[in-house]
């Protein structure tokens, strides 16, 4: 469909679907470069003793943030490491969660979830939501009153 702007340039407008098909294909782009990033950066985790990295997200209202990340170390005294918003470990998972989600976490009510990194088995577990207002109707309540 090609519609006229200013009555001098023609503009070709993209269907819906096209637009969305463009979208998908750009999200999976950004999950691939997040996934090898994550194969780069796994080995020098593993050196310094983790075993698996545990992010949380949320977001609502159009933005979203990483909330909380914490490693699994190994050894005889096997424990968790939390990192701080300053650490370069919570700085580089951050970036990592932002292009390995593809759904629409942050926008309008909002999301979130966890993400749990399996550095040995190179396996990634994402246990995401949607939060969705419902609108039901007060059936407990009169609805027709007089004075």
């Amino acid at each position: 469909m090609i519609e006229q702007v200013n009555n001098e340039t023609p503009q070709v407008q993209e269907s819906f679907a096209k637009i969305m098909a463009k979208y998908r294909l750009d999200q999976e782009s950004k999950q691939k470069v997040a996934l090898t990033k994550l194969g780069v950066l796994a080995p020098e985790y593993i050196k310094n003793g983790y075993t698996n990295i545990h992010i949380y997200y949320s977001g609502c209202g159009d933005s979203g943030e990483v909330t909380e990340v914490y490693a699994d170390t190994n050894g005889s005294d096997s424990k968790t490491h939390t990192f701080s918003y300053n650490d370069t470990e919570f700085q580089e998972m951050s970036e990592i969660v932002y292009d390995l989600l593809t759904y629409d976490w942050y926008n309008n009510d909002g999301g979130g979830g966890s993400i749990t990194i399996d550095l040995f088995h190179k396996e990634i577990e994402i246990d995401g939501y949607y939060i969705v207002e419902e609108q039901a109707p007060a059936t407990d309540q009169e609805s027709h009153l007089k004075f």
